[in-house]
């Protein structure tokens, strides 16, 4: 009881995309007492008003160009259900409530979050209000990284009827200038947007605004959302931020805090929004695929509960399970290997007694971690596996990421990784991704050690004879490439970043069957937690304590690892 469109018949070529409601968080339908599982589909989808409404509003025949071949490509786009229930929902609870709402849209990868934002952008321009009038002024699209920027542009772009609808945000002054000139939607990464803060001020406080961040994890976490908030209330003074992962300038409102300690960038995030200042004039429509507490509770349904702590819930799911469940995208952890199990002892604890095989292992595992050619035996695990395994998967396209605790252990990689293949007579090769340092006084970078610009990097790796992806801290959130299929881990990751990093590998292929990684420093029931969290619905019981983050402190500074002499001159 299962429904799957098909947008075009051409035979073998065809291609059918399931379009369930999705039932207990995975694929499928939910059992409805005394009718069909699939009674929706002519109840409600091939009725004429929601029929006409995809036809105008979603469906699309678009041109696409190869950039490498130049053919010119034509698709069909059609909405998937949880798109078109997502994008439906979120438009009739805006035009019924009030502005300032916030909702949390948690779509998992492979969810087409890019055409879900195009859609929602797009309708809510033509949302009306009860006089007619236009609810919103404009609508703001913020993505948190260049290519996502570019993806969602050239998304927009294909839509030919918004193309005198938008506009971008490409430097300071451009916002201010769309704004006035008409432009409906503007789009800008985080980079270009925080410079142009002050540039809006008090003087579009009246004014009515969509804000869609994309990835709301990444977006909120540092001065953007706090930014946002107060240039678009009009009630800013321009700072310098003393930690921010964004190198810009940031904006805090000048009000006291609610707590005794200083703020650090979430609390002013999260004061500034429950302060009400966004809520006058703007509404916050933030995607994610995997929600921090923190997020679930700034853009979260709240949800109280008698006598029991609060929830936190997210307005709108596509959970992982159900994109796996569906093929949108593969399951990373089920050939997950931690080291311990790929180095496997010969003796079995029942043929020698004095051989206990879980000390053996940790014995094995502690010897190979502090030798000092740990490097040169990890590389040559990577590579004689990799060359016997990986190499002919994907239709022997192939590519692997090395993942580093460090921009010198992933130079020290590159470097007895390429040894490696020349001597074996690969014709494979690898790249190196870090931030430019300075190391022993010299600055170090990935384009000298590549041979070409770290901008062709992405593109490169699609290429022969460019086989290894080695990064530190690059290309760990954010990057899909569907020909990525093993990964080896060398560093400590958790939670949140455990599950964006080997996500990597999860972009379906027409020829990818599965994936695999191999890990040297995580435990396995770790990584299992960290996945379980995001797996299906996130949900936040009870709401943050800002004490644990001043435990944590004190017991960091009771170590005296810094003076504040170091403190006011890293500031």
């Amino acid at each position: 009881c299962q429904v799957w469109m098909c947008t075009a018949l051409a035979g073998k070529d065809s291609w059918f995309l399931p379009f369930n409601c999705g039932v207990n968080g995975g694929a499928g339908n939910p059992v409805i007492e005394g009718d069909t599982m699939t009674s929706y589909l002519w109840k409600d989808v091939l009725t004429k008003p929601t029929l006409s409404n995809i036809i105008e509003n979603f469906a699309q025949v678009i041109k696409k160009e190869d950039p490498k071949t130049h053919k010119v490509k034509e698709m069909v786009i059609w909405p998937r259900y949880h798109q078109l229930d997502a994008v439906r929902t979120l438009l009739n609870v805006t035009k019924m409530s009030p502005i300032g709402r916030r909702f949390l849209i948690q779509h998992s990868a492979g969810s087409g979050k890019s055409n879900s934002i195009t859609w929602l952008a797009y309708q809510l321009v033509t949302l009306l209000q009860q006089n007619q009038e236009p609810f919103f002024d404009s609508i703001i699209v913020v993505t948190d990284r260049v290519n996502l920027d570019k993806q969602i542009r050239d998304n927009i772009n294909a839509f030919q009827r918004l193309s005198n609808l938008v506009g971008w945000a490409d430097k300071s002054g451009t916002l201010r200038e769309l704004l006035t000139g008409g432009k409906k939607i503007i789009i800008s990464t985080i980079f270009k947007f925080s410079f142009i803060l002050d540039e809006i001020g008090s003087s579009l406080k009246d004014k009515r605004f969509a804000i869609i961040i994309d990835e709301a994890h990444s977006s909120q976490n540092g001065s953007l959302s706090a930014n946002l908030a107060t240039g678009i209330s009009g009630n800013a003074t321009p700072i310098i931020p003393l930690h921010s992962e964004e190198t810009s300038i940031g904006m805090v409102a000048e009000e006291p805090a609610q707590y005794g300690e200083p703020e650090d960038i979430e609390d002013k995030i999260h004061r500034i929004i429950k302060g009400r200042k966004m809520a006058k004039n703007a509404n916050y429509y933030a995607f994610t695929a995997t929600p921090k507490n923190k997020t679930l509770e700034m853009f979260g349904d709240k949800v109280e509960r008698i006598n029991e702590k609060p929830l936190y819930i997210p307005f709108h799911e596509y959970t992982m399970k159900q994109a796996i469940e569906e093929g949108f995208i593969l399951d990373v952890l089920k050939n997950y290997t931690p080291y311990s199990s790929y180095y496997r002892v010969l003796k079995a604890v029942e043929d020698d007694p004095e051989y206990d095989k879980k000390k053996a292992l940790g014995k094995i595992r502690a010897y190979v971690e502090r030798q000092p050619e740990t490097i040169e035996k990890k590389a040559e695990i990577i590579v004689e596996h990799f060359l016997k395994k990986v190499y002919m998967k994907i239709g022997g396209k192939a590519r692997a990421m090395v993942i580093t605790s460090s921009i010198e252990r992933a130079i020290e990689f590159y470097k007895v990784i390429t040894k490696m293949l020349e001597e074996r007579n690969s014709p494979y090769k690898a790249i190196v991704a870090f931030t430019d340092k300075v190391i022993n006084g010299k600055v170090v970078t990935e384009a000298e050690l590549n041979g070409f610009p770290s901008a062709e990097i992405e593109q490169r790796v699609e290429q022969e004879p460019y086989r290894f992806l080695i990064v530190a801290d690059k290309f760990q959130t954010g990057y899909d490439q569907p020909l990525l299929h093993t990964m080896y881990v060398d560093k400590q990751i958790s939670d949140l970043k455990a599950v964006q990093t080997l996500s990597r590998l999860n972009r379906c292929h027409p020829k990818k069957q599965d994936t695999f990684v191999l890990d040297f420093a995580n435990d396995p029931e770790m990584i299992r937690e960290a996945f379980q969290r995001y797996y299906k619905t996130t949900i936040l019981e009870g709401e943050s304590n800002v004490n644990k983050l001043n435990d944590l402190t004190e017991t960091i500074e009771a170590f005296n690892f810094y003076t504040q002499d170091d403190a006011s001159q890293v500031a």
